[in-house]
């Protein structure tokens, strides 16, 4: 009897024949050039900060992208949709 309740036949599977036929994923380097820390000593540092750059920056802001990220992050639905490429 299989140890695993939730999939008893997890033992029975071949993990490298179920792969077999799907597409090759390839990931992309999503790593920057460089990331510098910057530290705000008021609000209104900060709001001269966001309107210097056109950006907005809320209090929940963790990162800004200056220049074209390499990467899109937020993909749209039409980009996220499956392609058949065989």
């Amino acid at each position: 009897m299989s140890k695993n309740r939730l999939l008893p036949n997890l033992e029975d599977t071949d993990a490298a024949n179920e792969w077999t036929g799907m597409p090759e994923f390839v990931q992309e380097d999503r790593e920057c050039y460089q990331t510098i820390i910057v530290r705000f000593a008021s609000k209104k540092d900060v709001h001269k900060f966001a309107k210097r750059l056109k950006r907005n920056i809320t209090p929940r802001t963790k990162y800004l992208w200056i220049g074209k990220p390499p990467v899109k992050g937020h993909a749209t639905v039409e980009e996220r949709k499956y392609i058949d490429e065989s």
